[in-house]
């Protein structure tokens, strides 16, 4: 199914990890060049020639625009349809990142299909070509020059015309707003070639004589070289594994082009029964969501050959593996291939056994994209730590390997840690793992850091402290109710991690701790027809989003009357584009706000996705989707580009649960 001229703020149009990123800012792609996620141009060129004469269909040009006439979207595809005098011409933007399959999904090539149709013969052409700005960062001075290598080769499938910097320094940034200055860039079709003017171009082409019904493709295809470091080990892009390269991964693209679509239509076809339920508009955020999720994403393997899917959190420091992204973006994963939700936190529980975290709480990340240094969140500033100062996110440089030091350094600073936070989502998540995938060796293994972490939750969880959550734009807050919320649902769920481990009495223990706080919780945080932001602070509201997880399970932590005024409160306070995450401000969060959707029925659900599909049609910032957006005017604020948009589909989840679950 494809949801015909349903406006996206940006459209994904060859994505496939945090450095091949390309995206189309408007809505006609005629009308912008394109762009990296981050919003840099990054210029392509798409010309149709009929007939000697030239129409443009991609980026900015002297040649005049062909008409877009309609614009349809699926969970891989960006697909426009062009009307010419006495023709049809089609172009398929197809990025295939089906999660359900991590080969297909790390094969770092994407398409560019088209179909030209008319009812008379013509000489057709259809080129595509790069600007040299897409082989470098740009994010600190567009303007920048640089000293390119282009080379071309003659396969027996295509040929193709390679570019990337004369210099190549692979892994020499890190930080957010920040591009790779390193890797290769392969325009694949008929011919290739390049043109130096102002600056380097590379192009391809497929003609097509005395055509009437033409249907062909280009590959773009990007080889990082190598894409991660993880703690001393210099990992390879998955793709790479068995001693495969660059002309493997072009070669495969065209042999296995037929079954590359037909993995895709298995995901797509999977999808939509999930959401066959549900509003055409959860449909459309869905399929805003897959793409951009799987893609701020790098899957690679370890040496003991484990799968490592890191996050890069973009847009909002660029930590790698942060758990407070992890668990948002989890339900897409849980649902179609739990093995990756494994990949999010595998890293985490490396980093948890080193000296220098002497923490007795989870960490929040172990990095900065794409480096596994140990955590960079809460490393201090100043004088303490002169050498070690946190930079900018559009510094182009490289941190310290802080995993490297000593036990007992006084690296972090406790007022910016998430404690609870991150202690309750490592335990959620991995109770959640092993739920649908029955990997009691990932509980066996990591049991001693649970019980750890615990035990933090029960002596500061319920009302806790002035501290982070994961919503830190909004600030320390203290005895947070929401959090509270995550810290009772933490406890329950390591009480059933004690129970799978056939430790019975430590099970009960924790059961009667989860109820009882549960308990306490509903007296302490209270207030009429609704619950606080925070104890005491009457007439205030936030979303309960964490208690999704409680009603995901079955456990009955939470009484049906408190979510059921929750839910209509909400109603009293929601705004065109949403309800507020709390009463502090108007803006929200995409993510959460489907979470909270999954506490009612499928109407609610609806409900919810109408807004984000409001802020849709409304907002004139072209930035990829945004899961931080005010709900009274169609602004984003900071964040795009973010995995946690994997998030949407708790409600399937939540609804699939019973029959994914192996531990019933």
């Amino acid at each position: 199914m494809v949801l015909k001229d349903k406006r996206l703020p940006s459209y994904p149009l060859m994505v496939k990890d945090p450095y091949f990123s390309f995206w189309m800012p408007a809505d006609d792609p005629t009308e912008s060049d394109v762009a990296f996620w981050h919003g840099e141009p990054k210029p392509f060129a798409g010309v149709l020639t009929v007939d000697g004469k030239e129409y443009r269909f991609l980026g900015k040009g002297e040649q005049p625009a062909l008409r877009l006439v309609q614009t349809e979207v699926t969970a891989f595809d960006t697909i426009y349809t062009f009307d010419g005098d006495d023709f049809t011409f089609a172009v398929d933007f197809f990025s295939p990142l089906p999660p359900s399959d991590p080969s297909t999904m790390s094969l770092p090539a994407v398409y560019v299909n088209y179909t030209f149709t008319s009812k008379v013969s013509h000489d057709v052409s259809v080129s595509l070509a790069m600007e040299e700005r897409a082989c470098f960062d740009t994010c600190r001075k567009e303007e920048r020059t640089e000293e390119m290598r282009v080379n071309k080769y003659v396969l027996p499938c295509c040929q193709t015309v390679s570019m990337g910097l004369l210099r190549q320094l692979p892994l020499s940034n890190s930080m957010d707003e920040v591009g790779a200055d390193w890797g290769y860039i392969y325009l694949c079709g008929q011919t290739a070639d390049s043109v130096k003017g102002d600056r380097m171009w590379t192009t391809v082409r497929n003609d097509h004589n005395g055509a009437n019904n033409v249907s062909d493709f280009f590959v773009v295809a990007f080889d990082d070289i190598i894409s991660i470091f993880y703690f001393g080990q210099y990992l390879p892009d998955y793709w790479q594994r068995n001693g495969k390269n660059i002309f493997d991964v072009i070669a495969h693209a065209y042999s296995a082009r037929s079954e590359i679509l037909h993995t895709c239509q298995q995901f797509e076809h999977k999808l939509l029964t999930d959401a066959a339920c549900y509003s055409d508009d959860y449909l459309l955020t869905l399929y805003a969501s897959v793409r951009q999720s799987v893609a701020a994403h790098k899957l690679v393997q370890d040496k003991d050959g484990n799968l490592l899917f890191l996050s890069k959190e973009c847009n909002s420091d660029g930590c790698i593996a942060t758990v407070d992204v992890t668990y948002p973006s989890m339900p897409m994963y849980l649902l179609y291939n739990p093995e990756l939700v494994k990949g999010m936190i595998l890293p985490i529980f490396k980093f948890a056994r080193m000296a220098v975290w002497n923490k007795p709480f989870a960490p929040h990340d172990v990095g900065i994209y794409p480096y596994c240094l140990g955590q960079y969140y809460a490393v201090k500033n100043g004088s303490e730590c002169r050498d070690m100062t946190v930079h900018s996110w559009t510094a182009p440089e490289v941190l310290p390997f802080y995993y490297q030091l000593p036990a007992d350094y006084d690296l972090f600073d406790f007022n910016r840690q998430m404690p609870v936070e991150e202690s309750g989502n490592m335990i959620i998540v991995t109770w959640l793992y092993y739920a649908v995938s029955g990997d009691k060796q990932i509980l066996e293994e990591n049991f001693d850091l649970f019980e750890t972490w615990v035990k933090y939750l029960v002596k500061y969880g319920l009302v806790p402290d002035c501290q982070l959550c994961t919503d830190d734009f909004a600030g320390h807050l203290d005895k947070n109710a929401n959090l509270a919320v995550k810290s009772i649902v933490g406890m329950y769920c390591f009480a059933k991690m004690a129970e799978a481990l056939n430790k019975p009495d430590l099970a009960a223990e924790y059961y009667a701790l989860a109820r009882n706080y549960a308990g306490q919780w509903k007296s302490l945080y209270n207030d009429g027809d609704h619950t606080m932001l925070c104890l005491d602070n009457h007439d205030s509201y936030s979303l309960k989003y964490n208690m999704a997880i409680d009603k995901l399970l079955g456990a009955g932590l939470f009484d049906d009357d408190i979510v059921d005024k929750e839910l209509r409160y909400y109603d009293k306070v929601a705004g065109k584009y949403g309800v507020p995450l709390d009463t502090r401000n108007t803006y929200t969060k995409t993510d959460w706000m489907l979470w909270v959707a999954a506490l009612g029925d499928n109407t609610e659900v609806n409900k919810y996705a109408s807004y984000i599909v409001n802020f849709f049609a409304d907002t004139t910032q072209r930035v990829p989707f945004s899961d931080w957006i005010d709900t009274k005017e169609p602004k984003y604020y900071t964040f795009r580009n973010r995995t946690v948009q994997g998030g949407l589909f708790l409600p399937i989840l939540k609804a699939q649960w019973s029959e994914l679950c192996k531990t019933k």
